[in-house]
C-alpha cells in the first residue's frame, strides 16, 4: 500500500517540464523545406509531429501524420524533392486545423492536466496533436517544450 501510494504521490506532482520534450532537443525544420525532408524526418524517427518555429521559438507550424494524409488525400499531389512545406502551408496551420487541436499550457501546469486535457478530446472523438509549454501558458511566448500523448501514457 505505501509504494501504491508513493507512486501515486509522484504521478500527481510531477510538472509538464518533468515529462514533456525540450524543444532545444526537438528535431525540427523550416516551412521551407521539401515535404520530403519532413516524411523522411518522420519516418527516421519515428515522429508523429514536427513543429516549425520562429527565431523567437514561438510555434508557428506543425506537420503532423494527419496533415500529410490531409494533404494527399485533398490534392493528390505527386511531390517531387523539390516540392516545399510552405506552399501548402494552409494544412499545416495551428490555428483552425480542421485534423487535430494545438494547446498552450504554463511551465508551472501538472503533468496529469496535460493527461486530462489528451483523454477529454479522445473522449469527444476529437485529437489534441500536441500541448505546447510556455512560460505562462500563451502562444505568443517562446515554446519552452513539447507534449504528445505519448509523453503522459504512463501518468
Amino acid at each position: 500500500l505505501y509504494n501504491s501510494l508513493e507512486e501515486y504521490i509522484r504521478k500527481m506532482t510531477l510538472k509538464v517540464s518533468d515529462v514533456a520534450k525540450p524543444i532545444s532537443k526537438l528535431k525540427t525544420i523550416d516551412i521551407n523545406s521539401p515535404i520530403k525532408e519532413a516524411l523522411h524526418l518522420m519516418k527516421e524517427n519515428d515522429f508523429s509531429h514536427i513543429p516549425i518555429f520562429d527565431d523567437k521559438n514561438r510555434l508557428l507550424y506543425v506537420v503532423s501524420e494527419r496533415s500529410i494524409i490531409s494533404l494527399l488525400a485533398d490534392t493528390g499531389i505527386v511531390y517531387d524533392d523539390t516540392t516545399s512545406l510552405s506552399n501548402y502551408k494552409e494544412y499545416f496551420s495551428i490555428i483552425n486545423n480542421k485534423e487535430e487541436v494545438y494547446l498552450y499550457l504554463p511551465r508551472h501546469a501538472y503533468a496529469y492536466e496535460a493527461k486530462d486535457i489528451f483523454n477529454r478530446y479522445v473522449e469527444k472523438g476529437l485529437k489534441c496533436g500536441a500541448i505546447f509549454i510556455t512560460e505562462t501558458g500563451k502562444k505568443e511566448e517562446a515554446t519552452l517544450y513539447m507534449m504528445t500523448s505519448w509523453d503522459v501514457f504512463d501518468i
